[in-house]
C-alpha cells in the first residue's frame, strides 16, 4: 500500500491479540491498527480522525537485494562470524576473526556482482578463491561438515538480512535472487570441499 499509494490513510484490522509484537516491523509504515471485534464506531471515528489529520508519509525507497546486502555487508560479516565462533568444534581451534573470515567477504562480493549482472555463474577467479578457501580450512583442520555449516549459517544470516528489510525489498525479484544466493553459496561451498579433499588439484 505504501509504494502504490503512499499518501493514502492505512489502517490494519487483525483478529490476533497479540499482532502489536508481531507488527512492530511495519509499525512505521501504518497510521494506526484495531484489534477485532472493532466497535464500528471507533472504527468510523479512526478513520475520520486520520483523514483530518493525517500528514502523508515518505515514500518508500525500494532496494533491490544486491542493494540490501551490499548496504548491510559488514553487519552479515559480524553475525556470520558471532554464530560461527558460537560453534564449539570452531572455538576450541583458537582461530583469529580473519583466519575465520578467510574467503567469506569475497564470496559476499561476488553474490552482490552476480544478483546486479544476472550473471548465471560465478567467474573463474571466484571459484579458483573459494577453491584456495577449501585448502586453507584443511590447514586449519575445519572438518568438511564444518565448512557446510558456515554456508549454511551464511546463508541464514543473508536471508535474515533480507527479511529484516522485506518492507524495502523489491518483491518483483527477491525470490529469483534467493535461488541465485542459494545457488552460489552451493557452487563455492562445492569449490572449496573439492580442494578440501584434493588440495594438490588445482582450479580448472
Amino acid at each position: 500500500m505504501r509504494r502504490t499509494q503512499p499518501d493514502a490513510v492505512t489502517i490494519i484490522l487483525t483478529g490476533y491479540p497479540a499482532f502489536e509484537t508481531a507488527l512492530k516491523a511495519i509499525r512505521s509504515q501504518v497510521d494506526d491498527y484495531l484489534v477485532k471485534p472493532a466497535d464500528v464506531n471507533e472504527l468510523v471515528h479512526l478513520i475520520n480522525d486520520k483523514l483530518a489529520h493525517h500528514t502523508p508519509t515518505h515514500h518508500i525507497t525500494v532496494k533491490t537485494v544486491s542493494e540490501i546486502i551490499s548496504e548491510n555487508k559488514q553487519v552479515i560479516l559480524d553475525e556470520w562470524l558471532t554464530r560461527l565462533k558460537a560453534l564449539p568444534e570452531v572455538a576450541k581451534l583458537g582461530l583469529s576473526e580473519t583466519d575465520l573470515l578467510n574467503h567469506t567477504p569475497e564470496i559476499l562480493a561476488e553474490l552482490i556482482r552476480m544478483l546486479v549482472c544476472r550473471s548465471p555463474k560465478s567467474d573463474e577467479a571466484t571459484l579458483a578463491a573459494a577453491a584456495a578457501h577449501g585448502r586453507t580450512r584443511l590447514y586449519q583442520r575445519l572438518t568438511i561438515p564444518l565448512m557446510i555449516e558456515e554456508t549454511r549459517i551464511l546463508r541464514e544470516v543473508i536471508y535474515l538480512c533480507i527479511h529484516e528489510h522485506l518492507l524495502s525489498v523489491d518483491i518483483s525479484q527477491v525470490f529469483t535472487d534467493m535461488v541465485q544466493i542459494s545457488s552460489t553459496l552451493d557452487e563455492h561451498a562445492r569449490a572449496a570441499v573439492e580442494a578440501y579433499i584434493n588440495p594438490e588439484l588445482k582450479a580448472a
